[in-house]
């Protein structure tokens, strides 16, 4: 299910998505297993200026969903100019087994919907 919120509310905002499955013959929200934590947690991903998403093919024929998120933080101790940095988080939902799983890296760096989505070889 798609709702998109990008109207008046800036570039950080957009199409929000959440993924449902069927389960005992209904639908629930897609949870999936953060795999540094080992907690459940529910999948949801957004297209905006600074973040995106795909479905990609596994090796198996199956799909994964590949999620990038670039966050800019402010450093209030820095001169202003020199105070924002950015990372982006690349996170990966493949099928393993008999449940969703997440994997998470996060790096220096800001992406931004107007270059291409990156290669699947960068996720974790």
């Amino acid at each position: 299910m798609t709702v998109d919120n990008s109207i008046g509310f800036g570039s950080f905002t957009g199409p929000y998505t959440r993924f449902a499955e069927v389960t005992q013959g209904t639908l629930e929200w897609l949870r999936t297993i953060d795999a540094k934590t080992g907690k459940p947690v529910q999948v949801s991903v957004s297209s905006r200026l600074k973040s995106g998403w795909k479905l990609s093919p596994t090796a198996s024929g199956g799909k994964e969903i590949l999620e990038i998120t670039c966050i800019p933080r402010v450093d209030d101790s820095k001169p202003q100019g020199a105070d924002i940095t950015a990372s982006n988080t690349l996170t990966r939902y493949p099928f393993e087994g008999d449940r969703w799983q997440m994997y998470t890296r996060t790096g220096k760096g800001c992406w931004e919907n107007d270059i291409p989505f990156p290669t699947r070889a960068v996720f974790p």
